[in-house]
């Protein structure tokens, strides 16, 4: 078994705990409440803005042109397709991009970016795909359960974000993801194999968290100061 099979395969429990989260459950049957979805909306188009820069110190610590080229794409995925729906959504509700550039994160959204951003800034680029992996692979996992076990679940109101995350483009870019982070690590040595499963683990453990966020109301307090760069 790859490496990386190995290791997606071991946090399947972890995705399984998230398909029971109330957030997936009712965004599924389509009676997620309109304030929560706009909530996460509002805090995954900060994660975005903040993935994308952790995409940037992998391009910078590339070894050579190919890796650069394979990263890029990889950050063309992330605002070509996630970023345009967020800021769809955002338009019907009178926001857009700049708006949230100047929200507050929330606790469980900084935790997790700014996770990302440390091993980005102390790692390398095995680190780093580690770290990001999670977010597209566990998405990916919990659209298709989520398919299989709602049968009514294109009726959903949110069935467009659901789809995204199993569109053959999708599904392909988790494969092209995979091949390029088995590539970078199957040769690795063992001890550094672990601390890449803890990374990967801990990013998942971090989406968890994000879920239980998405369902927990925003308070006012919760969006104020613009938040500050995470990098100098």
């Amino acid at each position: 078994m790859s490496f990386l099979k190995e290791l997606a395969e071991s946090c399947i429990p972890l995705w399984e705990q998230s398909l029971e989260k109330p957030f997936l459950r009712e965004m599924a049957l389509g009676t997620l409440a309109p304030e929560l979805f706009r909530q996460y909306t509002i805090d995954d188009s900060i994660y975005l803005r903040e993935y994308a820069r952790v995409i940037a110190y992998a391009i910078y610590k590339s070894e050579n042109m190919s890796q650069m080229q394979q990263l890029y794409r990889f950050l063309n995925f992330i605002n070509a397709t996630e970023t345009v729906t967020r800021v769809r959504y955002l338009h019907l509700w009178g926001m857009d991009q700049d708006m949230v550039d100047r929200m507050q994160p929330r606790e469980e959204n900084l935790s997790y970016t700014s996770y990302m951003l440390q091993v980005a800034k102390e790692g390398e680029l095995p680190e780093i795909l580690m770290a990001i992996l999670p977010c597209m692979l566990s998405y990916t996992y919990i659209g298709l359960k989520l398919v299989e076990r709602y049968p009514d679940i294109r009726q959903s109101p949110y069935w467009e974000v659901i789809e995204e995350y199993i569109s053959p483009f999708c599904l392909d870019c988790c494969q092209q993801w995979g091949s390029f982070a088995q590539q970078l690590c199957e040769d690795l040595e063992e001890s550094r194999k672990e601390a890449l499963r803890e990374i990967f683990r801990c990013s998942c453990r971090h989406e968890q968290a994000f879920w239980d966020m998405a369902y927990r109301p925003c308070d006012a307090q919760d969006r104020g100061a613009p938040i500050q760069k995470l990098i100098p």
